[in-house]
């Protein structure tokens, strides 16, 4: 039998045929800490976190510079555009101003509402996304025809409406408007009276934003003798005469704003124009009522039926010129006045505001007055 010897050699590079060929092995590499590359990956990484900081601040320092620097202007502007000079805390957004008819959205705190006048009627309700909440809010509407009445609807949080209709035989119903005057409706209306009046939306301007301003007078009016006339004021009355107290700083601001504008002729916008256009004559020591008066339109009437601003278009002596456009005398205060203060505010010529002409009414009967009363 013949044999064959196979000659293996270090570097032989001949290879077995039909065996895979054997792959080629670096030496193995030793990992110390000068070559680790994981020590190089890392070496500079606080360098580099050092510098990602430094812009961060950087950035947060400029951020924080704009936001105060707008926050600064934004601050400027309000208090230069009087946009909230005049009760803050609200916001009013008019959608529909014509010759007849005002509509528009109030927020006030959390609240919103929606309002509209016109020459016949006006109304405030709440405007709430709850599909299962009862919307508060009233409306009124003068029905002056052969057969006159003014009727109120009071929507009550409960979800019930309760609703009074006053004739000029017939007053109104006493437990429907106390029911009215217990709500936050009542404080509100007079806060969107404010607020319009300190936009330019006043009285002269159209008999539908008069008669808002006028009925939310009648509000204010009827709502502080409430409180006049109770013996114990539990911590709701206390709370709400506080309240409607405080509102009087805010007539102040219209005021200042309506006599400003009647300087300027035209409505004041800025915080400059409104120091600008405000005279002594306007900033003379208030008297004794609570009025800024000029002897010269002092009325003939002062103190009639215990009315001291008898006839001055205001809610007893509080000034409300945003009705008619100042605080003197005129016609139609002085035969509103007689209804309200000889006669009572439940009376249909006194809580049907829609009759009143600032300059005196001769077409309605409410318009007049008996003489004794001149």
């Amino acid at each position: 039998m013949s044999s064959t010897t196979l000659k293996v050699t270090p570097n032989s590079t001949e290879t077995i045929k039909g065996l895979p060929e054997t792959p080629k092995r670096d030496a193995p590499r030793v990992i110390s800490k000068s070559n680790d590359p994981l020590q190089r990956r890392y070496r500079n990484a606080p360098k580099h976190a050092m510098i990602l900081i430094l812009i961060a601040l950087l950035l947060l320092i400029g951020f924080m510079y704009r936001s105060e620097t707008k926050i600064a202007h934004d601050h400027r502007q309000n208090r230069n555009n009087l946009v909230d000079y005049v009760l803050s805390n609200t916001t009013l957004d008019i959608l529909v101003d014509t010759d007849t008819s005002l509509e528009g959205e109030f927020l006030v705190n959390s609240t919103y509402y929606e309002f509209s006048a016109e020459f016949s009627s006006l109304s405030f309700i709440q405007i709430t996304n709850d599909p299962n909440a009862h919307r508060m809010g009233f409306t009124v509407v003068d029905y002056n025809e052969s057969d006159p009445m003014f009727v109120l609807e009071h929507l009550h949080e409960n979800g019930s409406v309760y609703s009074t209709e006053v004739t000029p035989d017939e007053p109104a119903n006493i437990t429907v408007i106390d029911m009215l005057m217990r709500s936050i409706l009542v404080e509100h209306f007079i806060e969107l009276s404010i607020k319009l009046g300190g936009a330019g939306y006043i009285g002269p301007n159209g008999q539908h934003i008069g008669d808002l301003h006028r009925f939310a007078q009648w509000m204010y009016r009827y709502k502080m003798k409430i409180i006049s006339q109770m013996d114990h004021l539990n911590d709701d009355d206390l709370y709400t005469f506080e309240v409607m107290d405080n509102l009087t700083e805010d007539f102040e601001k219209v005021n200042a704003m309506v006599s400003a504008s009647a300087n300027a002729g035209h409505w004041v916008t800025s915080m400059e124009e409104l120091v600008s256009y405000t005279s002594s004559e306007y900033t003379a020591p208030r008297s004794s009522s609570g009025r800024n008066l000029l002897e010269s339109y002092y009325c003939n009437y002062i103190g009639m039926c215990d009315n001291t601003c008898y006839g001055m278009c205001g809610a007893d002596c509080m000034c409300w010129s945003w009705v008619c456009g100042d605080c003197h005398c005129w016609d139609g205060c002085r035969q509103h006045d007689h209804w309200c203060s000889c006669v009572g505010l439940l009376e249909w010529c006194c809580i049907n505001t829609f009759w009143i002409d600032c300059n005196g009414e001769t077409d309605s009967e409410c318009g007049d007055v008996p003489p004794d009363r001149y």
